[in-house]
């Protein structure tokens, strides 16, 4: 746990970020399609979803332990590489990065810092 709190603060140093308090609820695929449904009208599970809050505090990332470790399969990466990816992915989306419904060149942004961090963070780890 103590290496995702340095992924968490890794991230958000290197993003600038207005807000040093993010929760993680790590949870399984029911929880995961539960809240997409309700807060996204997607009734499928997914691996990671983001809920920004205010300047205070940056917000909530629910991710699926159990879409993590499928995906770790299929990309032949350890969980802990693809939940640190999902980190990646959730606060990017918290500080307003986005990947869908965007130009592709935004979306490009988004892929570009999330290969960026995840580089930096494996360096220091």
């Amino acid at each position: 746990m103590t290496q995702m709190k340095t992924v968490v603060q890794i991230l958000l140093d290197g993003l600038a970020s207005h807000s040093r308090e993010v929760s993680i609820l790590f949870t399984d695929d029911i929880e995961l399609r539960d809240l997409n449904r309700d807060f996204r009208g997607k009734d499928k599970a997914t691996d990671v979803l983001s809920f920004p809050s205010d300047d205070i505090y940056l917000g909530d990332l629910a991710i699926s332990v159990q879409t993590a470790r499928r995906q770790s399969k299929e990309y032949q990466v350890s969980l802990q590489e693809e939940l640190i990816r999902l980190i990646i992915h959730g606060i990017l989306h918290l500080h307003g990065y986005d990947h869908e419904k965007v130009s592709k060149s935004e979306a490009a942004k988004m892929r570009r810092l999330e290969k960026k961090f995840f580089q930096e963070i494996y360096e220091i780890l």
